[in-house]
């Protein structure tokens, strides 16, 4: 009895216990549950959450609250792993078993929102990642737009306030470069605003229209800076022309005029005077010419100061001046009295027949005649005492012997000379249409078979031609069909020595000439095409030109071929006298000519040459080595030259500080 009843306090003990586990288990499972079900309503808002957000602050808002909410998401996960074992043991369960699985089945999806949450943060992320860049994209916009605006407010001081002296053509160059690449590259980000949209392109409209007046501007400095380059040498070479036409009318007006003690002059003298100052007058042309040149150019760089007292107009007036008075002279010498017999005879019959038709004395006479006293003292003189016709001379003056004058010496000036005579040659290089109507118009009916009359302002000579006026016409027919507009040609000291060289040796009848190659090469460096022309008898610039393109008695034409020749671009004129056919001149062509300097030299310059800078320039045998250098320094860059005999280093410094070499040996 006992033991039943203690077997059964054991059955009922046991069932007791199981039934309190089960409940406890139960309640864990509920309250477990109900946690994660608090959160997962708690939490819908931010779990069902879909916008992006419009902005990177909304973005990175929106990715923090996903962030936090996964993190939750991670530990609810967790407490439903954590009850998942009681759910499966309450699920066996009699009683609590259909609760159990009921409950648990409120929570048991919570792991799996994991992904779509994972999927969100990636999203997110994106998009703030997108934002962060639009947000990039939008400040460098108007960054862009402010350098933009920067370029403008340079390139309108640049052309509002031009400051040569400071500008560049490369600053100028650099600065349109750069805002055309600013101005293409504007364009508006995605996101962008529209303010900042309109604010761009309105730098945009503007710099496209400050951007077409900068290369005029770039042009205008570049010319001023060659202006500044040029400016001293044309001055001096306005100076020299000046000082020279000052120094040459002086000669000119001491030639023409007689000196004071001189009671009378020969007519053959005042001749003789005048045809030398006729053979000098292309001499002050020339001067003339050189320094309106140099005015012209000075006129094109803006340079508006006269260098010398002595203007242009002064010139032109004063050749205008001694064209006059040349006129007046031969007038004069040709109405000059002559050593005729005098009919004094009829002389004093006239005055006998005025006294008796008058019947007035002398004095009567010459108050009745109106003459001064000097002519009434002469009638008195001559009228009251018996006038003896064979030895009676009315002009007694005129019989007295005239000594000869004697002539100041006017040297030529050979470099006027040949500065006329190469004037003369590049008309018929640069307009040879012209140049031939003129020709034409001067040298028709100046031949007679082969003898050839020069025109007067040639010297009025006459020459016996080869061909005759078929020379003539073959040069026309030459020229009318020639293309015009040739280098110019531009005369060298060292080639004028080069000539006259030759000169002087054909002058002086020397048996054999120094050839041109070595005449050249004892002078300095030359390159491309070289030659020269001869041509005798003829002294004035225009005479000179024209015979050489006339090229008489030579089938090849070979004179007006180097008169003529493109390549050719410097040029060396001589003159001599010579026995037989009264002057010889020559011209030396070559298409480049260095004068040497015969010790190393070293100079660096900036935007302006010193002397010694040009005179390395003179020395280098290389146009395309002389524009490197030039060119350079024209744009506002560092140039140093490093020169020794025979070769020379051009290194040139830009503004970032880089540099660029270049080495030219020609020994």
């Amino acid at each position: 009895m006992e033991e039943a009843e203690r077997r059964l306090k054991h059955v009922l003990q046991a069932r007791v216990t199981r039934a309190q586990g089960a409940a406890l288990e139960w309640e864990r499972l509920q309250r477990g549950v109900g946690r994660v079900t608090a959160w997962l309503d708690a939490s819908t808002p931010q779990r069902m959450r879909t916008e992006i957000g419009n902005s990177e602050g909304e973005a990175g808002a929106l990715l923090g609250e996903a962030r936090s909410t996964a993190a939750a998401l991670e530990l609810q996960a967790e407490a439903v792993a954590a009850l998942a074992p009681l759910a499966a043991r309450l699920a066996r369960d009699e009683e609590f078993g259909p609760r159990a699985i009921e409950c648990f089945a409120q929570v048991e999806a919570v792991p799996s929102l994991a992904t779509p949450m994972a999927d969100r943060i990636v999203k997110l992320e994106q998009e703030l990642e997108r934002q962060r860049r639009l947000t990039a994209e939008r400040l460098a916009f108007g960054n862009a737009t402010s350098a933009l605006e920067a370029a403008i407010v340079q390139a309108q001081e640049l052309l509002g306030f031009p400051v040569d002296t400071v500008d560049t053509p490369e600053i100028i160059h650099r600065l349109r470069e750069l805002g055309d690449k600013r101005a293409s590259e504007l364009l508006p980000p995605e996101g962008a605003e529209p303010p900042a949209i309109a604010r761009a392109q309105a730098a945009v409209d503007a710099w496209r229209e400050l951007a077409s007046d900068l290369p005029a501007r770039a042009a205008a400095c570049e010319a001023a800076h060659r202006a500044a380059l040029a400016a001293q040498k044309l001055q001096e070479d306005y100076v020299a022309a000046a000082e020279a036409f000052d120094k040459w009318h002086a000669e000119v007006v001491a030639l023409l005029s007689p000196p004071a003690t001189a009671g009378a002059v020969a007519a053959s003298d005042v001749l003789r005077a005048a045809a030398i100052a006729m053979e000098q007058l292309p001499v002050g042309e020339a001067h003339a010419r050189a320094a309106g040149v140099a005015a012209r150019q000075m006129a094109t760089y803006n340079i508006a100061q006269n260098p010398s007292v002595l203007t242009l107009s002064h010139m032109a007036a004063a050749l205008d001046q001694l064209r006059n008075l040349l006129s007046a002279l031969h007038a004069a010498a040709r109405d000059a009295p002559t050593n005729a017999t005098v009919p004094t005879a009829r002389i004093v019959a006239a005055l006998e027949d005025l006294a008796a038709g008058t019947k007035l004395s002398p004095s009567q006479l010459g108050g009745e005649l109106g003459l001064v006293p000097e002519h009434v003292d002469f009638l008195s003189s001559e009228m009251d005492h018996a006038m003896a016709p064979k030895s009676f001379d009315p002009f007694p003056a005129d019989r007295q012997p005239v000594p000869a004058l004697p002539l100041p010496k006017v040297t030529l000036d050979l470099r006027a000379h040949g500065l006329s005579v190469i004037e003369h040659v590049n008309k018929a290089r640069k307009e040879p249409n012209n140049y031939a109507a003129r020709l034409e118009a001067d040298l028709t009916g100046a031949y007679d078979s082969h003898i050839f009359t020069c025109p007067p302002s040639w010297g009025g000579r006459k020459l016996r031609t080869a061909e005759g006026e078929p020379a003539l016409h073959d040069l026309l027919r030459t020229l009318r069909v020639a293309p015009g507009n040739l280098p110019v040609l531009r005369l060298v000291s060292a080639l004028d020595d080069a000539a006259q060289q030759l000169a002087e040796e054909l002058g002086a009848g020397a048996a054999s000439s120094t050839p041109l190659v070595n005449r050249l090469q004892a002078r300095g460096t030359f390159s491309g095409s070289a030659g020269e022309a001869v041509v005798y008898g003829v002294r004035q610039p225009e005479a000179i030109a024209a015979q050489l393109l006339l090229s008489d008695g030579d089938e090849q034409r070979r004179n007006r071929s180097f008169l003529l020749n493109g390549e050719l671009k410097v040029a060396g004129f001589g003159l001599a006298d010579h026995p037989e056919h009264g002057s010889v001149c020559v011209l030396v062509f070559t298409s480049l000519f260095a004068t040497p300097i015969h010790e190393p030299a070293e100079v660096e310059c900036q935007a302006e040459p010193s002397e010694l800078f040009m005179r390395i320039i003179d020395a280098i045998p290389s146009d395309q080595a002389r524009d490197i250098a030039t060119d350079a320094l024209v744009l506002g860059k560092k140039v140093k030259l490093g020169y020794k005999p025979g070769a020379v280093d051009i290194t040139v410094t830009e503004r970032d500080g880089s540099q660029r070499c270049s080495t030219l040996k020609w020994a």
